[in-house]
């Protein structure tokens, strides 16, 4: 019954079984969309969170260094260090009443700020230290963070500076430092130092990071942790945060650990170089659109068992017919000449496979009709063009055979008889031969070179360069002997004093290589570009080419041309007065 059925129904029946499917994609798609806009709503948001906790620790910082800076106005330091000096001068006044006075000054100052957790200052006169906390007690830090504040201090020379301290509890404690000088003489009078209370900075951060999931993080500018409020537990992998942050101003950095994606979001807080970071977990702000997800995948599983019978149909129905024409298509191309699918079908596919069937079959009586033909044009146009011979060199060697039998002995007309004859021989081919060895070529060419030599003496020399693995190469019969020929007629033997002929052979890739170089007299350019137009075209030769020479190299690249196909023939190079090059280009094989 399937068969029966048109492709074009089949196209329906399994487009209407496909209609559910969008549904899948459109859900994907959601996802996708609506994942991208809560990061982005998610990051926007932690964006602005960023700026006004930004803008608010600015402001209470910049509100601290307004009173430390205050501080110098303030004439109570002034005068309990003159009366410091006069105690230490004179022994005026007692320690324990000096040390009173000055933690009652300070507890004032503690009680009108409720930003401090303690205030201390130390003398430079005495080299002691008084301090009050938030108790109103006496507080009296260790000499080693008195040392070092008082260190960090002067190298600032007056200007306020924020300072770190890790506490017993592995708590950072937040000081604001500054050196006091007399007004007048620039004196240095001591260090004053707050304790800041770290609720005052931070304590309002918190509902940020409730209201939006977020873990909040503050950094001084040595990367030291002041503040941490997590919303959620963090992966145990740690994050180099001076790495990432790279002392940027401010950004968003992605980070993948333990199958989750962090965004953090950095800012500075200017002018203290402090920096929040705001850190979202995607697993958390996608955690609702991954359950969606979850059931979205969950029903693309359950359609695979559908998509599996629809693939089952269309493969055995549609896919594996085509793929059976297909390669029946590629045995015609490969050669097999009537190859036919048998598969007999009443849809759109059956009128397919019965035009190919006729089309294969009609193919092959065509060929069988007109092949026989077209060989035997051919070989019969083959052999028109090697059956041409160059009356030229006949005559001149029977020539030379007279004037030697006047004035030699017979033996040596007898030697030139017998190498006239083989050439005679080749030249009649008796033997119908198309192809021959290299090597059966070079002794024609000998035997050439042999009567050539009788002729003119020393004159004319034939120096072979002959590469042996060329030598059982097969090439067409008398495909190189006519350039010699050509060489010493028009190339050497009107030259005064003559010349060499080279003759070599050499294997480039696929192809055999054979040269024919003089140094005769050359061609003009204007000759040499009328031959290779002549090789280019197919023009005929007997009515457009006049000279015997051209015809004869004519005859032999389309001989060539028509046996092995375009890609081989001859090149022709020559300059006038140094002499002419022809590369005769053959398929290698042996």
């Amino acid at each position: 019954m399937a068969k029966k059925l048109s492709i074009r129904q089949k196209l329906i029946i399994i487009t209407v079984i496909l209609i559910i499917y969008p549904m899948v994609i459109i859900g994907y798609t959601g996802y996708k969309n609506y994942a991208k806009a809560i990061k982005e709503k998610v990051i926007q948001y932690s964006w602005q969170s960023v700026n006004e906790l930004s803008d608010l620790l600015m402001e209470r910082t910049l509100k601290l260094n307004t009173f430390a800076q205050e501080m110098l106005y303030d004439d109570n330091i002034y005068v309990f260090d003159k009366q410091l000096k006069l105690q230490v001068c004179k022994d005026i006044l007692s320690e324990y009443t000096f040390k009173e006075d000055f933690e009652r000054y300070l507890k004032s100052i503690l009680h009108s700020k409720s930003e401090l957790k303690a205030v201390f200052f130390h003398f430079t006169a005495n080299g002691k230290t008084y301090g009050v906390n938030k108790n109103f007690q006496a507080y009296n830090p260790p000499d080693l963070l008195i040392e070092d504040i008082y260190n960090s201090a002067k190298e600032q020379k007056g200007k306020p500076i924020w300072y770190f301290h890790e506490e017993y509890n592995n708590s950072i404690g937040i000081y604001l430092i500054k050196m006091v000088y007399d007004i007048n003489s620039l004196e240095e009078i001591g260090v004053l130092a707050y304790k800041i209370d770290e609720g005052y900075l931070f304590d309002s951060f918190k509902d940020f990071a409730i209201s939006k999931k977020q873990n909040i993080s503050i950094y001084n500018d040595d990367y030291i942790k002041l503040f941490a409020f997590d919303s959620f537990s963090l992966a145990s992998t740690p994050v180099d945060i001076k790495k990432m942050l790279n002392n940027n101003k401010q950004g968003i950095e992605e980070v993948f650990i333990n199958h989750d994606t962090l965004y953090i979001i950095y800012k500075d807080v200017t002018p203290i170089d402090w920096k929040i970071t705001v850190t979202i977990s995607s697993n958390i702000f996608l955690e609702d659109v991954k359950k969606t997800a979850k059931k979205i995948a969950i029903l693309c599983t359950l359609t695979l068992p559908l998509w599996m019978v629809v693939i089952y149909i269309m493969y055995f129905d549609i896919v594996k017919p085509t793929k059976i024409l297909i390669n029946t298509m590629k045995r015609v191309e490969d050669g097999e000449i009537g190859a036919t699918v048998q598969i007999k079908r009443q849809d759109e596919l059956g009128y397919v496979f019965d035009s190919f069937n006729n089309m294969s079959i009609e193919i092959s009586n065509l060929i069988n009709s007109v092949y026989k033909k077209q060989i035997a044009l051919k070989d019969a146009q083959i052999k028109a063009l090697q059956a041409q011979i160059n009356p030229h060199f006949l005559y001149n060697t029977l020539e030379t055979i007279s004037w030697k039998a006047k004035l030699a002995d017979l033996d040596e007309i007898s030697e030139m008889i017998e190498a006239f004859a083989f050439i005679i021989d080749a030249s009649l081919n008796r033997g119908n031969e198309r192809e021959i060895p290299l090597f059966k070529e070079i002794e024609y060419i000998d035997n050439y070179a042999f009567l050539i030599q009788k002729r003119f003496g020393d004159r004319i020399s034939i120096i072979k360069e002959i590469d042996s693995d060329t030598l059982d190469c097969i090439i067409p019969m008398l495909s190189i002997q006519p350039f010699i020929e050509n060489a010493v007629y028009h190339g050497l033997e009107n030259k005064k004093g003559g010349g060499h002929i080279y003759l070599k052979s050499g294997i480039q890739g696929y192809r055999l290589l054979m040269e024919v170089m003089d140094d005769g007299i050359g061609m003009s350019e204007e000759k040499l570009q009328l031959i290779k137009k002549y090789l280019d075209e197919d023009v005929d030769i007997e009515k457009e080419v006049q000279s015997n020479t051209h015809i004869g190299m004519i005859n032999v690249h389309r001989r060539i041309r028509l046996m092995y196909g375009k890609e081989y023939g001859i090149d022709l190079s020559s300059h006038r007065g140094k002499g002419t090059c022809v590369t005769v280009i053959l398929p290698f094989k042996k």
